[in-house]
């Protein structure tokens, strides 16, 4: 049997993993939410390259584990991306 961690992709077990092993300062430069999430809160025009992020994330250290996080419910927050909600970037979004 999967748990619902493996069945959602190597990133998503990769989390669930560092969550649970207490990893605090991990950035997963590959994963394409955290990437639209960093590109919202900073108010870029698309996701930063892995290198870019690397440095940008440089001052979350070193809890950059949590970083990720919170940026990546912040995402889901205001854009509902994870429930199937469509994509909406900033200022677009309407009351609901």
């Amino acid at each position: 049997m999967l748990y619902p961690a493996a069945r959602g992709g190597r990133t998503c077990a990769r989390r669930a993993n560092l969550r649970g092993a207490g990893e605090p300062d991990y950035l997963p430069t590959a994963e394409p939410r955290l990437g639209r999430a960093v590109a919202h809160a900073y108010g870029l025009d698309r996701p930063p390259s892995a290198t870019d992020l690397t440095a940008l994330a440089a001052a979350w250290r070193p809890y950059r584990t949590w970083a990720t996080v919170l940026l990546r419910a912040m995402l889901d927050d205001e854009t509902h991306e994870s429930a199937g909600g469509a994509r909406r970037s900033r200022g677009t979004a309407t009351e609901e």
